[in-house]
């Protein structure tokens, strides 16, 4: 037998919280299997997995909407891997540039560190940020 969970169980099963699970569901991207009469939805299996493939996407910084064509992708088994591949280097050249502009700011903070002037007045910390 299935096992299904309430909005409840599957915010503590997966670690998403229950409003972010009912927003994937308003967005389409994660359906209960049912709603029981009281209006209460239940997910399987399957709805888990998915929540915890969208969150691991979205924890990576993926936007929804490549998060929807990459779910649509695994509903297709045959198809080419092209797509996924092009979104997935997207993000990872968005990281690169990310990483050269945070060494780019790693170096411009390693060169004010270590201010050895006794009063402000002489400090190379503000001094150089009231210049830049």
């Amino acid at each position: 037998m299935k096992t299904l969970r309430t909005i409840s169980q599957l915010s503590k099963a997966s670690g998403v919280s229950t409003e972010t699970i009912r927003y994937y569901e308003k967005i389409n991207l994660l359906l209960p299997v049912r709603r029981l009469a009281n209006g209460y939805r239940q997910f399987d299996d399957a709805a888990l997995a998915r929540l915890i493939f969208i969150k691991t996407c979205r924890s990576l910084d993926f936007a929804l909407e490549d998060i929807r064509v990459l779910l649509t992708l695994q509903n297709e088994p045959q198809a080419s891997c092209d797509i996924a591949d092009t979104i997935v280097n997207r993000y990872l050249q968005t990281v690169r540039e990310k990483i050269t502009a945070l060494q780019q700011v790693e170096s411009f903070l390693q060169g004010i560190a270590d201010c050895r002037e006794q009063v402000v007045t002489d400090c190379k910390v503000i001094r150089t940020l009231q210049q830049s």
